[in-house]
């Protein structure tokens, strides 16, 4: 029944209207088919457990028990204070899948709660598929978010009943009958319609006080016909002979209003400065009833008289009232057995009256022994949550209002000194309490908006360093939960966004750091296993080229210190086994500059050379070895056409190098020989290479290099047409390309 907001707003547009109110209940009546469980026999759900299970049929309900008689379905409730729930939130729960109604008899023994938390998780009253049958010399308060529903009659006898609820307090399929001159009935409604019904309601005995709040009616009974002309259903509202309305109001009935083919009406109280029937919207019904039996007949007159003994009222018939409550000038009283009239404090069965001083009994709040309390408008002292308007009040076992700290229901609340119960931050002195939207101290972790906090068991809210199992977090000092980065003294700290202190490995952002076992975060080299790391100023794991002092390191993408070669780009490096960058030097046949990058294709600074992959090529002085399209020799290389790999040879001898036409010819002795395209020669001083040079065609100087003096150029005799004409053409155009080879000439 009514478990969820959505039911609410439904329950709001239907009672705006008189129809709509009408239809609330026929609504209401397959509600709790929504929310039955599937299992297959008949459950009893009481303080969050199913009592046909729990061992001896017995639950405990704070200090007292609930105890149920499955023979009997009796269910005795003794001093039980009932604050959990089942699945759907209620404190007590009936069902039988078979769908046969499940009645339930309670007897009150004591002093009973059905106490929500107050909150948004606030549980609700009891919700029955059949009839329930409350009697017994004790209690029962509901303060919950939805108050019962019964599917069948609802009986009150000589038992005291009061419901105080958000929602609905009472709502039943059939008749609400109240008899025995000991029951009371107060009601409440914060929200919505204090008691309505689709039966008849029938105050045979007792008294009852019921309360709405807006424009719903304190007490509506559903009347509904087949059709416009049909037979009306026969249930109104019935009192027993001598009780009426005490303000005034009179039963009365709105018009039938058409729901389809049928019809439906509403029967509550109308003011009595209402005339006529109710209205349709039901907005002139009472919002506030008090209903008890008139025992002072208007014929009766009298006076007060006073003795040595005390006040007593003498009627004008020479008698006068004795054990019993007697309305005096629109205010009760009450006489004792020998007639006088009683002030202070009165117990009547389980329930507490106050009488003033002038013996006038008390309603609302007052003031007795120094200490606030509050009886409803039978007179009768509350105990427990109160909630008037939009303030909660807590009334001790002893009735008296709570100011200050206090314990209720295993929780502590705090009320300021008018008693209002307080929520949200509380200071006191310097610290200070948190207390949730039910009004309960918070302790542990809790969260206000987005932040999170922590209180002791005690409710202090703490700041600094706490540890909560084996975790460690750090609150600010407006007891913020820190997250992020925390720097104290020199010391850096990371929260994580749980808050909790990150220790080890962990990554803000796209950068990992390390903190020690106290959360430090480290910097400088570190150690894992064999593995090296290096944690820059700022703490950030090193990834890539990290300079260290005047050394190169390079970190892999695991943070992992590198060691040996390792490529990075295009280029090679070689990192020692310590992890520094080798730089200027040789690592067996390989050379590494002063960036680190190894050498190719080119000459070290000790005059050697390494080709394309690094290698050094071991040279003579007339060697000739190729690299890609270079011609590399122990002093120079150069860079020939790939057309020249084909048709030319090369040689060298006594430090003379030459390219050749690779095609033979018969020379005059008849031996193969070549025609030579052009030579590179060293001399040993300069005249000798300005002789070389005069015996060249095309002749270069090439310079002075390792201690040499070098000259290139062509023969001046050639053999060309020795060759055929295809052969010559190609040797002249490989001569057209030895100008650019010589400028490509490159000495160590």
């Amino acid at each position: 029944m009514m478990n969820n907001r959505s039911k609410e707003k439904v329950k709001r547009t239907f009672l705006g209207k008189c129809l709509a109110a009408m239809a609330v209940l026929i609504g209401i009546a397959v509600l709790p088919a929504t929310v039955r469980a599937a299992e297959p026999d008949k459950v009893l759900w009481v303080n969050g457990q199913n009592i046909l299970e729990a061992e001896d049929n017995t639950v405990p309900c704070g200090e007292g028990t609930a105890k149920y008689d499955p023979a009997s379905g009796i269910l005795t409730l003794e001093d039980a204070v009932i604050n959990t729930g089942e699945a759907n939130g209620y404190g007590i729960y009936a069902e039988d899948t078979s769908g046969e109604p499940m009645n339930l008899s309670i007897r009150l023994n004591g002093t009973n709660e059905i106490q929500a938390d107050l909150g948004e998780a606030a549980i609700s009253g009891m919700i029955v598929p059949g009839s329930i049958d409350i009697e017994g010399e004790g209690s029962l308060y509901l303060n919950t978010e939805y108050g019962m529903y019964v599917e069948g009659e609802l009986l009150l006898t000589d038992a005291h009943l009061t419901v105080n609820s958000v929602d609905e307090a009472i709502v039943a399929e059939k008749d609400i009958i109240v008899k025995g001159k000991g029951s009371t009935l107060n009601v409440g409604s914060a929200e919505a319609t204090g008691i309505a019904t689709r039966g008849s309601f029938r105050l045979e005995a007792g008294r009852m006080y019921v309360k709405a709040e807006g424009t719903m009616p304190a007490l509506l009974v559903v009347r509904y016909k087949e059709s416009a002309d049909a037979e009306p259903s026969a249930n109104t509202i019935y009192l027993a002979e001598g009780y009426s309305e005490i303000n005034g109001g009179r039963i009365e009935s709105t018009e039938w209003l058409e729901d389809g083919d049928a019809r439906v009406a509403g029967v509550s109280f109308a003011a009595p400065d209402v005339n006529g029937k109710l209205a349709d919207d039901l907005s002139n019904a009472m919002k506030e009833i008090s209903i008890e039996k008139q025992t002072t007949p208007p014929v009766k007159t009298g006076g007060w008289k006073e003795n040595k003994t005390g006040w007593w009222y003498l009627y004008s018939d020479g008698t006068y009232p004795a054990n019993k409550w007697d309305l005096i000038d629109n205010k009760w009283y009450y006489f004792n057995g020998s007639g006088y009239m009683v002030t202070g404090w009165l117990k009547l069965g389980n329930t507490w009256y106050y009488l003033k001083s002038d013996g006038s009994m008390a309603t609302g709040w007052y003031l007795a022994g120094g200490k606030w309390y509050y009886s409803d408008n039978s007179g009768a002292m509350q105990t427990g949550w109160l909630k008037l308007g939009n303030t909660w009040y807590y009334l001790r076992g002893d009735g008296s209002m709570a100011t200050g700290w206090y314990m209720a229901g295993g929780k502590w609340y705090y009320s300021d000194n008018s008693g209002a119960m307080k929520t949200g931050w509380l200071k006191q002195g310097s610290t200070w309490y948190y207390l949730k939207a039910d009004g309960s101290m918070a302790t542990g972790w809790y969260q206000d908006g987005k932040t999170w906090y922590y209180s002791n068991g005690s409710g202090v809210m703490q700041t600094g360093w706490i540890k909560s199992g084996n975790t460690w977090y750090y609150l600010k000092a407006n007891g913020a939960m820190q997250t992020g980065w925390l720097k104290q003294g020199k010391i850096w700290y990371y929260l994580k966004a749980d808050g909790s202190m990150a220790t080890g490995w962990y990554q803000d952002g796209k950068t990992w750091y390390y903190s020690n076992g106290s959360g430090g975060m480290q910097t400088g080299w570190l150690k894992q296993g064999n593995t090296w790391y290096y944690l820059k100023s700022s703490g950030a794991m090193a990834v890539g080229w990290c300079q260290v002092g005047s050394t190169w390191y390079y970190f892999k993408e695991s943070g992992a210190m590198a060691t040996g070669w390792i490529k990075d780009g295009n280029a090679w490096y070689y990192l020692n086994p310590s992890g520094a960058m080798a730089a200027n030097r040789w690592i067996g046949n390989y050379y590494v500059g002063a960036s680190g990058a190894m050498y190719v294709s080119r000459y070290t600074p000790d005059g050697y050379y390494v080709d394309s992959d690094g290698v050094w090529m071991k040279l003579g002085d007339d060697d000739i070895d190729f690299d890609l399209d270079r011609v590399v020799t122990k002093y120079f290389y150069m860079t020939v056409p790939e057309t020249w790999d084909e048709p030319v040879q090369y040689g060298a001898i006594e430090k003379m190098w030459i390219a050749m036409y690779a095609t033979a010819f018969k020379n005059e002795s008849g031996e193969d020989d070549y025609e030579p395209l052009f030579g590179v020669v060293a001399a040993k001083t300069k005249q000798e290479a300005e002789l070389y040079m005069a015996e060249l065609k095309n002749p270069k100087n090439l310079g002075q290099h390792s201690g040499m003096w070098f000259v290139a150029g062509q023969d001046k005799e050639s053999a060309i047409g020795s060759y055929r004409p295809e052969q010559q053409a190609e040797i002249l155009k490989l001569q057209g390309d030895i100008p650019g080879i010589l400028n490509s000439i490159v000495f160590r």
